[in-house]
Order: structure tokens, then sequence, then C-alpha cells
């Protein structure tokens, strides 16, 4: 309230005082100072080069009263109010001690005691409003005593926070933004003032004029949760996807555990068509959820789009049998679906191949591999060449990890299907590693050679050489 004083004598905020100022010059400049720790021997100077004035006196229990010393204060206005009895100011700030100190009795007699010599006094007025407030007066009450407060004085600071307050209470937008725009005009640099200046603006539909106030509140250090979600909505109403964007990214350093953050963020990402910011974002994702189906789902089509069949058929697999969220309610039943097809196109066999020993496990894939040769031949009679691949099988049976060191073949998605229906199979339950060489050629045509023999000169008819089968050729 001492400071609303010192705004109101200036006409601004305090400055400090000029060499041969006089000691309410003084008294005011030393009211912007930013610490009480500075401000407290400036009134104490001025105290003593100013004995028969009660500023001094005034400061130094304003600053007592901050740093909750009663009996300091106490002396110190009693030392001013013996100076100048019933000065105004002296008998305000004696009041706000005695409010802040819990006797609202003798508080509510030295703010009356004012007004009996000033009926408009506005501090006074303040003070009487806010013990009413303290008292549990009515809504209709207090708002007549506030506004009597603002009446006397428009610098009152807490009566236009209160009525703001008492404004957006009651659903009156358009009042309390009034009166926050009052505020802001008043304290341009208070950033709650600043961030509900912006919230009231966003309630108006009025995005730009909020944006503006929610980059000031960042501009003084303001980084809260309710800052950047606000500026985030404003963006997004504005249709500013960079700058939501931004303030996203920016809101979730704070609340990583925000998952609504990272589904807007990922909608961003699917809108602008960054392949790289999806995955980051659908990753981002299974933090929170390893089983999230719509994740799943979106790295299954990136994997397929990389032509990466194997990871799109694990994707697809966690899909099917993941966990739905709201964004994505149709996930599961879309990877089921999706599954199904990319199985049909691995030509993945319906039941598992099965092999109770090395030798069988390379017959049993090398047959099913002969088949999709056969096929992709169909379309490159020429094709040719060589596949090895290491199959690592755990104690269980099942296959830990297929690896393909060697494709000469040069047939990518054949290669798959193979590595697919391996991982799939039933193999011996002992822990071992395999290395399995497949070739691959077409049978050559068959080439016969007649050897011609040298003629007898007997009667019987002569006869033809065995022929010889040269070059059959096949797996």
């Amino acid at each position: 309230m001492l400071r609303a004083f010192a705004v109101a004598r200036r006409g601004g905020p305090p400055e400090k005082a000029l060499p041969g100022a006089t000691s309410l010059e003084r008294f005011v400049a030393a009211l912007s100072e930013p610490s009480d720790d500075i401000a407290w021997p400036l009134f104490k100077q001025l105290s003593l080069e100013f004995p028969k004035e009660p500023w001094g006196d005034i400061g130094m229990g304003h600053v007592y009263v901050r740093w909750h010393i009663r009996d300091q204060a106490e002396k110190s206005f009693a030392r001013a109010l013996k100076i100048a009895p019933q000065h105004p100011i002296a008998l305000v700030e004696r009041a706000v001690s005695e409010r802040i100190f819990g006797d609202a009795t003798a508080a509510k007699a030295d703010a009356e005691q004012v007004l009996a010599r000033d009926a408009n006094d506005a501090r006074a007025l303040l003070l009487l409003a806010q013990l009413a407030d303290d008292a549990g007066a009515n809504k209709d009450e207090l708002r007549q005593a506030y506004q009597r407060a603002l009446n006397a004085s428009a610098d009152l600071y807490e009566a236009r926070l209160w009525l703001a307050a008492a404004a957006e209470a009651s659903g009156d937008t358009v009042a309390a933004l009034e009166a926050v725009e009052a505020l802001s005009q008043m304290n341009p640099r208070d950033v709650p003032t600043l961030r509900k200046l912006a919230a009231l603006r966003r309630a108006r539909g009025n995005y730009a004029g909020a944006v503006v106030a929610y980059e000031a509140a960042v501009g003084r250090g303001d980084a809260t949760k309710d800052t950047w979600s606000g500026l985030a909505a404003c963006k997004r109403a504005l249709k500013d996807t960079a700058g939501e964007e931004q303030a996203l990214r920016r809101w979730r350093r704070i609340d990583p555990r925000d998952r609504n953050i990272v589904v807007r963020l990922f909608n961003l990402r699917v809108a602008a068509h960054d392949g790289a910011g999806i995955e980051e974002f659908a990753r981002a994702l299974l933090g929170f959820d390893a089983k999230d189906a719509g994740a799943h789902l979106t790295l299954a089509t990136r994997r397929g789009e990389a032509s990466d069949l194997l990871g799109q058929l694990d994707e697809l697999k966690a899909a099917a049998a993941g966990s739905t969220h709201p964004e994505a309610k149709g996930a599961v039943e879309r990877a089921r679906a999706e599954l199904a097809a990319l199985r049909s196109r691995l030509q993945l066999p319906a039941r598992p191949l099965v092999a109770a020993n090395p030798d069988g496990i390379y017959n049993v894939s090398s047959r099913h591999l002969t088949e999709l040769y056969e096929q992709r031949r169909a379309l490159k009679p020429e094709l040719a060449g060589k596949i090895t691949v290491v199959l690592k099988i755990s104690s269980a049976g099942s296959s830990d990890a297929v690896e393909v060191t060697e494709d000469t073949l040069h047939e990518p998605e054949l290669t798959q299907q193979l590595v697919a229906a391996l991982r799939e199979g039933e193999w011996p339950k002992a822990k071992k590693s395999l290395t399995l060489k497949y070739e691959l050629a077409p049978p050559r045509k068959h080439m016969v050679e007649v050897v011609e023999q040298p003629r007898r000169k007997s009667k019987e008819k002569p006869v033809a050489a065995p022929a010889r089968v040269t070059g059959v050729g096949g797996l």
C-alpha cells in the first residue's frame, strides 16, 4: 500500500532521489529500492537527518512489518505519530501492520480515525474493504467497499485486483478483463497480472492479444505449465503451427509426463508429413505405454515405407496385441487386418516350419525357399545367387535371431520371406547357432551327346552308343 502511495505521488514508479531532495522525495525514492535490506538504512538515515519529520520512522516501520518484527514496527509508528499526531500515512501504515499481526479492531479504529478527517482517503477505504473481506462479508458489500476505494483513487492496485477476481468468479469476463487491463498498465512487469490478462483475452477470443501477454510473461521469466499451455492453445487457434509446436516443446520440458503434449506434437508432425518427426513422437508415446497399438501401427507404416517387411511384421504383431487409446480407437483392428495381409505377402506358412535336428532345419527351410524362388523365376528366369543366414536357437526351441551374412541373389523381399519363416519356426530345444547356406540357380537344359562308334563288318545292325546326360542342375 505504501508503494502505491509512492507511485501516486510521483505519477509513476519511484526513482532515485536527486541531491538536495526533500525528506518526502527521499522517502519515496527509498521505496523504489529492490531490497528491504537496502531501503532500511536509507529510512534510518532519513530519520536522523530529519528528526522532526515522520517519513524515516514510517519507512522503518514499513520494513519491520515486511520482516514480521512486530515490536519494532509498533515503536517506529509510535515515534512517527508522536512527531506528527494524526498523520494519515502513519495511521494507515500502523493499521496495515495491525491487520497483518491479527488486531483487526485496532486496524479498523485507525482507518476510521483517518476517514473522520478525510472521508475520501483511498488507502483507509481500501483497508476497511480488506478488513471486511477478512471478516467474511458478502460479495455485494465487498464489491461496493472496494469500488469506493477505487473511486477515491484509481491507483489502488489491490482494489482493482480484488474487483478483477470477483468479476471473473461471477463469470463477468468483460469487467474482469477491463480491471486486469488497468492492472497491467499500472504494473506492466507483474507476471501474475500478465498471465491473468492473457487468460482473459483468450477467454474473450482475442488470441493475438493473449499471445502478446503470454510472451511478455515469458520474457519476464515465467515458464509455468499454464503459460506454455495457454500460449500453445492461442497459437493453435491462430493456425500458427510452428509457434504452437515451439510452445508445446517448451511445455514438455516442464511437464514431461503429460502424454497429451506428445499426442499433439505427433499429430502436428503427421500433418506436416514429417516422417522422422512422426517416428520420434510415436516412440515417445511408447514411453508412456509400451503396448500402445496406435504408436506401433505408426511405426509399422514407417517400416513398410522403408521396405523393412520384417520390422513391419514385428510392429504389426505388437499393435495387434496392444492397447487402444482415444486418439487411435481402431488401431488394434486395423493392425490385425494389415498383419494378415503382410503375412500373406511374406507367404508365411499357416503352420510354423518344424524340425528336430540341424539337417531337418535345412531341409524344411530349403523346400520353403525353393517354392518362393520358383515363383520369382517366373518373372526372372535366370535369377541365381546365394543366401547365407546364421540362425540362433534358444533353449526353448524358438529363434533368438536370424542374421543374413551373405546375399548375392539381390531379391530383398525373397530374403525377408525366408528370414520371417525361420524366425517363426519350431526348432530343437538346444541352444545353438547354425549357419545355413542356400545356393539357388535355374535348371540347365538337358544336353545329349551322341558318341559315334566305328562300323562293324558283321551283318548285325549297328548299335548306337548310350546317351550321356550332362549339366543336369538344380538346388
